[in-house]
């Protein structure tokens, strides 16, 4: 799991919080234990620049089970959104490649409901694999990028770290860059995958749905092996799914 600072100057930082690949996991410890650690430093922030506290709240445990149990509502909160009933017959369900897809047509979540489906897929006896894949546009590859490059909604970028870049530059490195974010879950018997891309997330994909923000869902029973797919991710090459997910709280 990857939490580092970053400083824009000596008083603005923000803090970022990466999930690294794993694979065959309990997600519901995993998630409370990255939250946990994602939630540690800005806690720790506040903690100690406030003087009226005891110096036994400052204890670095004492942090780490506060920002245990603040991770610990925060999973049962999104757990709270719900798992569709479609979605639930995936992971009870022996079911066919034509079976899942006309079971998931047409089927739109809102984005906290994720967790959820995750969560119930590992209370199913589901383990849990995440695989994440990043490029950087090849004219960029050895340039002197910054730390963090943000794109607001108005256009403006923001980064933190040096770099020689102009704005323009920066704003064509996010705008063309890829990522893929994939997560299996298996059981040792039937697998499923629910995977997004930038393209997808953003509504820039061809075909049914493909024009609103959406994820895809691939599983055994579409007659491609758990090696290949995991091998393609972290290539950065998706398998052919047409089955789209809409995330209908994302407005592109």
């Amino acid at each position: 799991m990857g939490h580092n600072k970053i400083y824009k100057n000596e008083s603005e930082f923000i803090i970022a919080n990466v999930m690294d690949d794993v694979e065959n996991v309990d997600a519901r410890e995993y998630f409370i234990n990255f939250h946990a650690k994602s939630i540690y430093p800005a806690l720790k922030e506040l903690i100690l620049k406030d003087k009226t506290l005891d110096k036994t709240y400052k204890d670095p445990i004492t942090i780490m089970l506060a920002a245990k149990k603040l991770a610990k509502e925060e999973i049962a909160n999104a757990e709270s959104q719900g798992c569709p009933d479609n979605i639930k017959k995936l992971f009870e369900e022996d079911l066919s490649k034509k079976e899942q897809i006309s079971l998931l047509k047409g089927t739109s979540i809102k984005t906290e409901q994720l967790a959820a489906i995750y969560l119930y897929a590992n209370d199913k006896g589901y383990k849990y694999s995440s695989y994440r894949y990043e490029d950087t546009p090849k004219k960029y590859v050895g340039a002197d990028l910054p730390s963090f490059i943000h794109l607001s909604d108005e256009n403006a970028v923001e980064h933190y770290g040096e770099t020689s870049l102009t704005d323009g530059q920066m704003k064509e490195i996010v705008t063309t860059s890829q990522f893929i974010l994939a997560r299996i879950f298996n059981n040792g018997k039937h697998w499923h995958c629910f995977y997004q891309t930038k393209r997808g997330v953003s509504g820039k994909e061809p075909g049914e749905y493909g024009s609103q923000s959406h994820i895809h869902y691939i599983s055994d029973a579409f007659g491609i092996s758990l090696e290949d797919v995991i091998k393609g991710f972290k290539g950065g090459i998706c398998p052919h799914s047409k089955v789209h997910i809409v995330l209908d709280d994302i407005k592109n």
